[in-house]
């Protein structure tokens, strides 16, 4: 895992950057998985590891400002080694406010060895209107590892009849498969949406949608993308969370997509895909993380 990056941005003056990096590692002891290596810096720390399931290491991620803004830089590598299991999750949206011009980073890293499991479900991450900032979400795989990750957005705050009408948003994913040969790309997207523009409600864009998300599972199978596509399909189902839901297969990469005019029905969404693959992908029952009832 790398170490810790530069401080800040060389073009700003530090007194005007609030930044904060932060390294975990897990790996087994024998018994269950045990967090062997903290690095941090700035506002952005772990509580201490607990138990829920016996032997998987759950995580909560800790940002006391509660949001960022133009020049804050949040910096995160997580590192899952051989047969260890860990869940990260947050308890409280990120929060992306206004800028005067600058952009606000989010560098998330994620790597997981063979035998190794990360359940990555950070809760979603609201855009305020005028707010400038750059997503960078970057997962490594071994071919025998296992992945469930959650990557959620708001725009604007609808219920306060905030619009996204000012700023930026920018998103890159990529999603490689260690090999002999070297990294073999399973996904690369890059999204870009400015504030006030037409795709936040053409039929080709976000359709209205105030909220948007993925969840990217690893391995997957055809039969499993079949048999999660009847469940999204299911009247019941939609009933319980009315959003835009889509499930694709690429190279064992599963990714469930969801748009929703309201967040909420977004995130129980892509909560019930992450409760539904649970058990195929990880082999265990769904235990939402207590935070998420607070």
């Amino acid at each position: 895992m790398a170490d810790a990056p530069a401080a800040g941005r060389h073009d700003v003056p530090a007194r005007d950057r609030w930044d904060a990096w932060l390294a975990l590692a897990y790996e087994g002891d024998g018994r269950r998985t045990v967090l062997r290596r903290l690095g941090a810096r700035g506002p952005l720390y772990v509580q201490r590891p607990f138990y829920p399931e016996g032997a998987r290491c759950h995580t909560y991620l800790l940002h006391p400002p509660g949001g960022i803004a133009g020049h804050d830089t949040l910096d995160i590598s997580v590192c899952v080694r051989e047969h260890a299991g860990a869940l990260l999750t947050t308890p409280a949206a990120g929060k992306c406010y206004r800028s005067a011009g600058s952009e606000a980073r989010v560098l998330q890293r994620l790597e997981v060895a063979a035998g190794g499991a990360l359940e990555w479900l950070p809760q979603e991450n609201l855009i305020f209107n005028g707010a400038r900032a750059h997503f960078d979400l970057r997962i490594d795989l071994d071919p025998e590892a296992r992945l469930l990750a959650l990557d959620g957005f708001g725009l604007g705050r609808p219920h306060s009849g905030e619009t996204f009408e000012h700023g930026r948003l920018r998103q890159r994913v990529a999603v490689d498969l260690r090999s002999i040969a070297g990294p073999q790309p399973l996904l690369r997207e890059r999204f870009e949406l400015t504030g006030g523009d037409r795709a936040l409600a053409a039929p080709w864009g976000l359709k209205g949608a105030a909220a948007f998300g993925a969840l990217y599972a690893y391995p997957a199978e055809p039969e499993l993308l079949r048999w999660l596509r009847a469940r999204l399909n299911d009247s019941i189902w939609q009933q319980q969370a009315p959003v835009v839901l889509t499930a694709t297969l690429i190279d064992g990469l599963l990714v469930v997509r969801a748009m929703a005019t309201e967040l909420e029905a977004q995130t129980l969404a892509l909560r019930a895909a992450w409760s539904l693959l649970r058990e195929p992908i990880l082999g265990a029952s769904p235990n939402p993380p207590r935070i998420w009832n607070t």
